[in-house]
């Protein structure tokens, strides 16, 4: 198994690689389209870090689909075929609702579980914003001395 999780990870970086930079280039070509008001009332920090998290998500995404549910899926298929032909129609039928049951409540947890992430993703954003905004504007944190403010507040976000 080891060789073939290697060659399956050799071919899927240049997919992984690809997704990114397309994506990237386009997120860099949509926020080039924004008004002038948007980008004087951005949030740079937080802009870069949704950029940075809808990328890997995005790869995230597609290689949870294509290495973990489509083989779920197929086993599930090959499961209940294989009840079918080898007992009775029942014993299939058993098969898929008990998977179909076992999908919703995983999805259902899941859901629940996004609510927390987003909230975490918020934060997240809030702290990297402040991050970023400050260092964009060291010159006028210097000039007034509030480096220890800075620090403070950003700690406390």
């Amino acid at each position: 198994m080891g060789l073939l999780n290697n060659l399956r990870s050799f071919l899927w970086i240049r997919i992984q690689q690809y997704t990114t930079r397309e994506v990237e280039v386009e997120l860099f070509r949509h926020l080039h389209s924004l008004s002038l008001r948007w980008h004087l009332g951005r949030k740079t920090g937080e802009v870069l870090r949704v950029m940075d998290r809808g990328t890997d998500s995005i790869n995230n995404l597609l290689n949870y689909i294509l290495f973990s549910i489509a083989p779920t899926l197929v086993d599930i298929l090959v499961a209940v075929v294989y009840f079918v032909v080898q007992f009775n129609a029942w014993f299939g039928l058993i098969v898929f609702v008990t998977m179909i049951l076992y999908i919703a409540l995983t999805v259902s947890i899941t859901e629940w579980r996004t609510k927390f992430q987003r909230r975490m993703n918020l934060a997240d954003n809030e702290t990297r914003a402040r991050s970023v905004d400050s260092l964009l504007n060291f010159e006028t944190v210097k000039y007034y001395g509030a480096e220890q403010y800075e620090t403070k507040s950003g700690n406390q976000t």
